[in-house]
């Protein structure tokens, strides 16, 4: 008798076995959906698994299929405890639905139970899973999905985890948070909006805006309802009366809705017969979250003829506060699109007049519900404050809007021990812009500070241009150096806010060590982009360098007073992440400190994208690091590690390999764990001939698609 080798001898025994059930190999892939970082239920993109069978014959399929995301999984939860997940299968004639549920595993997965077929005579079959709903995550830049198998048949499965979302935030806005002065005006009968225009009644304005196309969507199906927005209003004083349009014709409209802000012609807006643009529908029975009503207008009804848009409604206050919704009930998906939001406010002659109110808005319905829910609306998001659109739109230098000017000396303040006064400073604040601007001032200490009483400010708010004093109170203070920063807040109206540092030292006691000599005070030489410190501008968001010498120590480094976060360095260098609160300024002061002794200051160059590729920051797809002896084959991956490209309010990341211009990188955005450092993961074209080339990293603001600002080319080698 023939005498088996132990593999045959293994195949023999389980034979029985493997004609029941089959092994597969399986390749991930997936189509990324682009997502909302502010949702919680958004409709990620489809996973495909292609398997063949390991082995001859063609038995079973017999398995539990198993997927987890790194964020929460938010589908809608039926009575019987499953989800409406889907999963297909394709045996060579096209995807044929499983009739199979999926079931919540865990707060962030779902698996498919009793997955059971005979494998077709080919040996292939593939795995379709679709309608995921997860939460984008503010924190998150994507959501992979990581995929497992029990049961019978085994499934080596390759490329995985998989990349199913990518999330960017989808709404941005101007004039939020709303500063609304309260001032006296004519009762208006039966009020209408070109009424209330022509009485007077002053307007203030919220704009919306995409910061991606298709953001703004109606009701799908399978959802609750379109996207809304929540706008919240309260410190309205008694006897206001509060008006609002019921709808709001957007940008892609005939006549736009406009209170005369922002550059628009005043107008409550007209929709054309044939339009497909933005509008907006006012939801009477929301709740103060967002959720639930209808509509005024349901999506595509209004349509079929011209429509002069010019009812208000005014909005019942409950202790001076209220919440209104509306929803967009039509939108172009092929248009970036904005839309402005104008309240009018009346207050009856003998009421507090000047009294200033305030709003805030963002995506709706909010909620916190995070994980599948049987009654949670589809979809819901988180409560956050929208960022400023001017970048999207271009206008973040004109001046129709209030705009905050101050001016002010930080130079520290001295003062004796026992001095029965101290000294005083003060800043005077205008309106560089137009409209009215609301602001107030707030002084802050650090928590670790030995003191927190010692500066005063006054007035603590006020309207328009006006003098601020800062007095300092010394009782009970002892000699040394004290600190405080003074913040004036016009809100997003007034175009950022202004932080001032302010220094006090109490001289009458010797200090507690002497100064350094002069070979070792810390001096700077030059600031730049960490990649390459020849690249002299900063953007917001990424990594900038100083070089100098004595920079050994505590370090603190500041823009304009805003405290930016160490990434490393030496005594010849610091490195640090530009604050994103610089976005949309041109210049900065830079202070830097070592030791507590402060290097020369400067005036940086604030710019919103000035790319570099970092020196040896090129890898292979298997994170081999690129280079002439380690090249990589033409429709594989290149990692790429740069900064200074823009934030996704600015613009969009593109590359360039050869000749090729790659407008979706696989993925392009913030190394995870890495602050300031962004990632660039590009495909090789796949018909690339073997040659020696450029790569480029570039940035495209979102004003300007036909503009261009690239890194300086590394070289890269393709190969077959």
């Amino acid at each position: 008798m023939k005498k088996l080798k132990p593999a045959a001898l293994l195949f023999s025994l389980c034979a029985p076995l493997w004609s029941q059930t089959v092994a597969l190999q399986c390749f991930a892939t997936a189509e990324p959906a682009l997502v909302r970082s502010e949702g919680m239920s958004e409709s990620a993109g489809v996973i495909v698994l292609s398997c063949q069978s390991l082995t001859a014959n063609t038995g079973r399929v017999q398995a539990a299929l198993s997927v987890n995301l790194s964020t929460p999984m938010t589908n809608r939860l039926s009575g019987d405890g499953t989800v409406d997940t889907v999963l297909e299968v394709d045996k060579g004639f096209g995807p044929e639905p499983t009739g199979l549920r999926g079931r919540p595993a865990g707060n962030n997965g779902v698996i498919f139970e009793s997955i059971d077929f005979p494998l077709p005579a080919s040996r292939q079959v593939a795995f379709r899973i679709s309608n995921i709903r997860a939460g984008g995550g503010v924190s998150e830049s994507q959501v992979l999905a990581f995929l497992s198998v029990t049961g019978g048949s085994s499934m080596a499965i390759v490329n995985n985890p998989v990349r199913l979302a990518i999330a960017r935030r989808s709404l941005a806005a101007a004039g939020v948070p709303a500063r609304i002065e309260c001032q006296t005006a004519p009762a208006v009968q039966n009020p209408t909006f070109s009424g209330l225009l022509g009485a007077g009644v002053k307007a203030t304005t919220m704009r919306v805006t995409e910061t991606q196309i298709a953001s703004f969507e109606s009701q799908k199906i399978g959802a609750s309802n379109g996207t809304r927005i929540v706008v919240r209003y309260s410190g309205f004083p008694a006897g206001a009366h509060v008006f609002v349009p019921n709808l709001v014709a957007g940008s892609s409209q005939m006549s736009p809705t406009s209170a005369g802000d922002f550059g628009w012609t005043s107008s409550g807006g007209a929709v054309g017969e044939l339009s497909t643009g933005l509008l907006l529908a006012r939801v009477p029975m929301a709740d103060h979250n967002g959720a639930g009503g209808m509509p005024l207008v349901a999506p595509g009804t209004i349509y079929g003829t011209s429509i002069t848009l010019d009812e208000v409604t005014e909005l019942k206050l409950s202790n001076g506060a209220v919440t209104v919704t509306y929803e967009v009930v039509n939108a172009d998906p092929n248009l970036l699109e904005c839309a402005q939001i104008p309240t009018f406010v009346c207050i009856p002659e003998g009421s507090r007049s000047g009294a200033i109110a305030s709003a805030t808005l963002s995506l709706g319905p909010v909620s916190t519900q995070n994980s599948a829910s049987a009654d949670a609306p589809i979809p819901r998001y988180m409560a956050l404050e929208p960022p400023r659109d001017c970048a999207i739109l271009g206008d973040c230098d004109l001046i129709y809007a209030p705009r905050l000017d101050v001016t002010a000396s930080s130079t520290p303040m001295v003062a004796l021990v026992g001095a029965t006064a101290g000294p005083e400073t003060e800043l005077r604040i205008r309106n560089a812009g137009q409209g009215t601007l609301a602001w107030t001032a707030k002084v802050t200490y650090a928590e670790d500070a030995k003191a927190k009483n010692w500066l005063t400010v006054t007035p603590a708010s006020g309207t328009g241009a006006g003098t601020v004093k800062l007095i300092v109170n010394l009782e009970g203070l002892e000699p040394g150096k004290y600190e405080a920063v003074l913040n004036i807040d016009a809100g997003a109206a007034g175009n950022f806010s202004r932080t001032i540092e302010f220094e006090l030292r109490v001289d009458g006691a010797a200090p507690a060590g002497p100064p350094p000599p002069a070979s070792a005070q810390p001096r700077l030489s030059s600031v730049g982009n960490t990649a390459d410190p020849g690249v002299r501008q900063l953007v917001p968001g990424s990594l900038g360098c100083a070089t100098g010498s004595n920079l050994k120590g505590e370090i603190a480094v500041s823009f304009d007073g805003i405290p930016a976060q160490i990434a490393g360095g030496d005594a010849g260098r610091v490195d640090f992440v530009v604050p994103e609160a610089l976005l949309g300024k041109q210049t900065a002061q830079m202070r830097t400190t070592v030791n507590g002794y402060s290097a020369d200051s400067r005036v940086v160059n604030i710019a919103k994208m000035a790319p570099a590729i970092f020196p040896r920051g090129v890898f292979n797809q298997d994170w081999g690091e690129h280079g002439e002896n380690a090249a990589e084959q033409a429709g594989r991956v290149l990692q790429i590690f740069a900064t200074g490209l823009p934030l996704p309010m600015d613009g969009v990341i593109t590359a360039k390999v050869h000749d090729r211009e790659i407008r979706l990188p696989v993925y392009a955005g913030e190394a995870p764990g890495f602050p300031g450092l962004q990632q660039v993961n590009v495909r090789i074209p796949d018909d690339l001939r073997p040659m020696d080339t450029d790569l480029w990293v570039c940035g495209i603001p979102l004003n300007d698609p036909l503009g261009r600002f690239c890194s300086l080319p590394v070289r890269i080698r393709i190969s077959r």
